[in-house]
């Protein structure tokens, strides 16, 4: 039989949170998950807050800013080179500065697709529900270890935090809360935990 067990309490530091049975609470949770999971309005809410949580990702990417506004300011600056020639104001050092601009513009572009490679592999809403359908479809086991990232224990209240999809943010400590409710945790000990899933 197993248990999840605090680490403190495990090392001796003073911890009396109390042990609970592995398979009671991971019953628990892969009941409400699989609930959750079935819940058509609870999916397209996960794929909403999904889609915008990588949008805010690419919006968010400073570098991708910077080199995207140097292009911009490099195209424009040829855009008057080019007027310039137009209106009849050609030499060398115009041709030189073109001819630097156009370099730079392709240098940059390069550097853009680099770091859009490198920042987001951007999933579809279609791949983030094609996502949950399949985890759906696996074992109860496979569940809990593909799909949970991490249980937070308390006496009162377990908190759930899921893998997604996508790329997480630097800030992982706000989540979209999918489901919260008492639930009986152990029937010899009427105890009681709220059960919060977020993702």
């Amino acid at each position: 039989m197993y248990y999840y067990k605090c680490s403190g309490r495990k090392q001796k530091n003073g911890c009396n949170k109390q042990v609970v049975r592995k398979d009671t609470l991971e019953k628990i949770i892969l009941d409400k998950l699989i609930e959750c999971l079935s819940e058509p309005d609870i999916v397209k809410k996960i794929v909403k807050e999904l889609m915008k949580r990588q949008e805010k990702g690419i919006e968010e990417n400073s570098l991708l800013k910077t080199l995207i506004k140097e292009e911009k300011q490099a195209q424009n600056a040829l855009a008057n080179i080019v007027a310039a020639i137009e209106s009849g104001i050609y030499n060398k050092t115009t041709q030189k500065r073109m001819q630097e601009l156009e370099a730079q513009i392709e240098a940059l572009q390069g550097q853009i697709i680099l770091e859009n490679n490198k920042t987001v592999i951007k999933v579809s809403e279609k791949g983030i529900r094609d996502y949950y359908k399949q985890v759906l479809t696996g074992k109860p086991e496979m569940l809990m270890e593909l799909f949970v990232k991490r249980i937070d224990l308390f006496d009162d209240k377990a908190i759930i935090k899921l893998n997604a999809p996508i790329s997480e943010s630097p800030d992982e400590s706000q989540g979209l809360l999918l489901y919260e409710k008492t639930q009986l945790l152990s029937l010899s000990k009427q105890r009681k935990i709220s059960v919060k899933i977020l993702i």
